[in-house]
């Protein structure tokens, strides 16, 4: 994500950070990664900003 959005991994890390603490994103451990996804509660929300 950081090579695609050319920031740092702290970066991303602070930002995924604050998505999770407010509930807009949540993970799940895959191996030794893990993986994220929108909260289906905010989606519809999240897809008419985007939409603006």
């Amino acid at each position: 994500m950081s090579e695609k959005l050319s920031l740092n991994k702290s970066t991303i890390h602070w930002h995924i950070k604050k998505l999770r603490e407010d509930n807009i994103v949540f993970s799940k451990a895959d191996g030794k990664f893990s993986k994220y996804f929108i909260n289906p509660a905010v989606e519809p929300d999240m897809l008419k900003w985007l939409k603006t």
